[in-house]
């Protein structure tokens, strides 16, 4: 997982910085509606846990 090798995610849309932070923040609670979309999106439905 992300989290095991990033201490901090940045998500980009477009070339504009969306949200940024430490990973399980991110990726367990994103805030943007985008950042859910992408993490919806992983194949197989892995689920992103802190």
């Amino acid at each position: 997982m992300l989290q095991e090798i990033a201490d901090q995610v940045g998500v980009m849309r477009q070339g504009k910085l969306l949200e940024t932070g430490p990973a399980d923040d991110v990726l367990v609670r994103p805030r943007e509606q985008y950042t859910r979309d992408l993490l919806a999106a992983i194949p197989g439905g892995e689920q992103v846990t802190a």
